[in-house]
């Protein structure tokens, strides 16, 4: 599997973010029970409280930034720094919540993943989200945030 390396706050292409927000958001739903239509805007610091259990330091607003581009279908983020918040809120989640390992080649947490974004109907099949993990970890290990 070919991971792409890019600069922490390097905007993604479209493809890579789209995936990644419906990751992301996708887990969200899941774990803190986010509601996109009615978003409850307390689970935002619940969220950056959990990925400190981590490791990871974001920011209640961030978070809010990056789930509105995720429920709102625009697929943007409308703050450049909202990438790296993305990028934690992906890879800590997984960790926190699925277990994930970013060092294993190979982590059974991405089918958990995938499984549970199935059952909120979001399709993302379980190698691109094992990508997606993969590049973030990456780029989170760049930063020494991991």
């Amino acid at each position: 599997m070919k991971v792409t390396q890019r600069a922490v706050n390097e905007h993604p292409g479209p493809k890579v973010l789209k995936s990644l927000l419906k990751i992301a958001l996708g887990m969200v739903i899941m774990i803190d029970g986010f509601n996109p239509k009615a978003p409850d805007r307390s689970i935002y610091q619940d969220i950056a409280d959990d990925l400190q259990i981590v490791g990871f330091q974001v920011e209640a607003e961030s978070v809010g930034r990056v789930l509105t581009g995720a429920a709102d279908g625009s697929n943007e983020l409308s703050d450049p720094d909202d990438y790296e918040t993305l990028t934690k809120m992906a890879v800590g989640i997984a960790m926190r919540h699925y277990g994930y390992d970013p060092t294993e080649v190979r982590s059974k947490a991405t089918q958990k993943i995938t499984d549970d974004l199935l059952i909120k109907n979001i399709t993302v099949d379980a190698d691109t989200v094992r990508l997606r993990l993969k590049e973030a970890a990456a780029l989170l290990r760049s930063t020494t945030d991991l």
